[in-house]
């Protein structure tokens, strides 16, 4: 079953080979981003016993599986796609949500999103073999340039914003990608400060790994979330992480 990527204890990391791995992808998704929302995510796809969460642009990405062997079911997934392959489709996802400046339609920019993880399996350990993931295709495939949307709460605006103007203050923002809102997605600042709440891990992930951020947040609708556009730029990962992956992927812990 699919490409393997990793193996650690019970779960495997795979790239989706066929239509069914897909299939078993999105019904993951659908059941994160709308089934498990309790009707607060938007306006997304109608529910059913095997709804799935599904676009147009879904056949020109790859997709990780994190396949829970025990279960035998798939309790991670991430999608991503080459600049290359970008090309040859329909572009760039991000571009639906932000006018790209500084991104190119080749093998050095790779794009990834419709990140998600099971509700009884998010502990951390998933999260981490997704990365695990990533960065055995980053060796693999020799890309530079990681970057997609990261989505949060709609209630947590007032942290995404928080998060986009304390990098802009510190001269921080993106110096490579630089995303502007397209028009029906922008999102103006909230009355209210934020709150303090907990960030969803994968952005804190990313941020821990040195992303940065590359774009104001925008709204997008369909999923009832708050997006922030990033960037990693894996030549100047943080060091700790870097050697941190490289020990996961060499046989240490996830």
């Amino acid at each position: 079953m699919g490409i393997l990527l990793a193996e650690r204890g019970r779960f495997q990391v795979l790239i989706a080979e066929n239509d069914r791995e897909i299939r078993m992808a999105q019904q993951l998704r659908y059941d994160v981003f709308f089934r498990l929302r309790d009707g607060q995510a938007g306006d997304g796809p109608v529910s059913g016993e095997d709804a799935l969460d599904t676009d147009r642009f879904d056949s020109q990405f790859r997709h990780i599986l994190v396949m829970d062997r025990e279960g035998g079911r798939v309790v991670g997934t991430y999608r991503f796609q080459s600049g290359a392959e970008a090309k040859r489709g329909l572009g760039f996802y991000s571009a639906v949500e932000y006018q790209l400046e500084g991104v190119a339609f080749d093998t050095d920019f790779f794009e990834v999103g419709r990140s998600c993880v099971a509700e009884d399996f998010r502990g951390g350990a998933v999260i981490s073999l997704l990365w695990l993931g990533l960065t055995e295709l980053q060796q693999r495939e020799h890309y530079r340039h990681l970057f997609g949307c990261v989505s949060l709460p709609v209630s947590q605006l007032a942290e995404a914003w928080e998060i986009y103007d304390s990098q802009q203050q510190a001269g921080a923002l993106d110096p490579v990608i630089r995303g502007v809102p397209q028009p029906g997605y922008r999102v103006g600042r909230p009355r209210e400060n934020a709150v303090g709440g907990a960030l969803p891990p994968l952005l804190k992930g990313y941020l821990r790994l040195g992303a940065r951020i590359a774009g104001e947040p925008v709204l997008d609708v369909a999923f009832g979330t708050v997006d922030l556009l990033i960037h990693l730029d894996f030549y100047r990962m943080t060091d700790r992480y870097f050697r941190h992956y490289e020990t996961s992927r060499k046989g240490g812990a996830a």
